[in-house]
Parts: structure tokens; C-alpha cells; sequence
């Protein structure tokens, strides 16, 4: 379309009040907005959208999340990185944004090899931010500078961003 934005981001917030409203675990809340996304990546595509960056889960969210909400929604994670059909009919690649360090090992395998097996999709350009805080994001990259011994400059520094090129 003419008018479409190219890049669109998108921040899931507000499933667990969904849930509360409606008097269901907050789990269901957040299966049906990852339902809701699944079922929106077509109509992206169709739209024009070559990049969609969706805000799904926060370095703050890890560390305010009581275990066992983290526990399921790590699952769900998982389960829709294996239930990955609309990827593969769509031509969607999918990166990640963010650090899994604090991620379950079996939700880091999912994540990878879905991004693997995505590498050369192009139609859309789905970038999840998982594990990810703006914050924590430029002190890491930051650190890596620290670490080489070497300064920044606006084109060394992208590279290490998880935007990169």
C-alpha cells in the first residue's frame, strides 16, 4: 500500500488485565495475545509492513514476574516457536532482540533455531524483543567497548546493537 508504514512496532501490554477483567488466569491472557499477533501477521504483510518489532517481554518484566508466571510463559514462548508454520507460509523472518541469559535453556533453543531456520525469509521481518530494556541494551554495548579497549563512534557503535546490519 502506498501509504504503509515500513516498519511498525508493536508493545504487548495489557494481557494480564485482559485476563483479570475477565476473570481468567493470567496466562490465557497472554495466549490469546500471542494469538492475536499470529493472526495479524498476514494482514501486516498484506499492508506493506517489511519489519514489525514487537515488545513482548521487558529485562523489568524478568525481574518483576513472580517464577511460575515466567515458567508458563516461557512454554508459551516455546510452543509458538515450535507451532511455526505461519512463519514458513508467510516467508517471515524472525530475530531477537534482547538478552536470554535468564531464559530457560529449552526456551533459548526454540528461539534459536526458529531464527535459524528463518534466516533467509523476507516477506516480513519480525524482530521480538524478549529479555529486552533500552537501558541495558546501550550499557551492554557500552561494555563491549569497555572490553576491546576501543571508543565509540555513531557507525562502530550500531554494529554491536542488536538492530545491527
Amino acid at each position: 500500500m502506498k501509504n504503509s508504514p515500513f516498519h511498525l512496532a508493536l508493545i504487548l501490554d495489557g494481557n494480564r488485565r485482559w485476563a483479570k477483567k475477565r476473570c481468567l488466569p493470567k496466562i490465557l491472557g497472554h495466549r490469546k495475545g500471542s494469538e492475536n499477533l499470529r493472526k495479524l501477521l498476514p494482514v501486516f504483510i498484506k499492508s506493506g509492513i517489511t519489519h514489525l518489532t514487537v515488545y513482548a517481554l521487558s529485562t523489568e518484566n524478568l525481574k518483576k514476574r513472580k517464577a511460575n508466571e515466567l515458567k508458563t510463559l516461557f512454554r508459551l514462548i516455546e510452543k509458538s516457536m515450535k507451532d511455526n508454520a505461519i512463519f514458513f507460509e508467510n516467508k517471515i523472518q524472525v530475530n531477537i532482540f534482547g538478552e536470554l541469559k535468564n531464559f530457560p535453556s529449552s526456551t533459548k533453543k526454540a528461539l534459536s533455531g526458529l531464527v535459524a531456520e528463518t534466516k533467509n525469509h523476507r516477506k516480513l521481518v519480525l524482530n521480538l524483543a524478549l529479555g529486552y530494556g533500552g537501558r541495558s541494551e546501550i550499557v551492554r554495548t557500552c561494555n563491549e567497548f569497555v572490553k576491546r579497549g576501543k571508543r565509540a563512534s555513531e557507525k562502530t557503535f550500531e554494529k554491536f546493537l542488536f538492530s545491527k546490519k
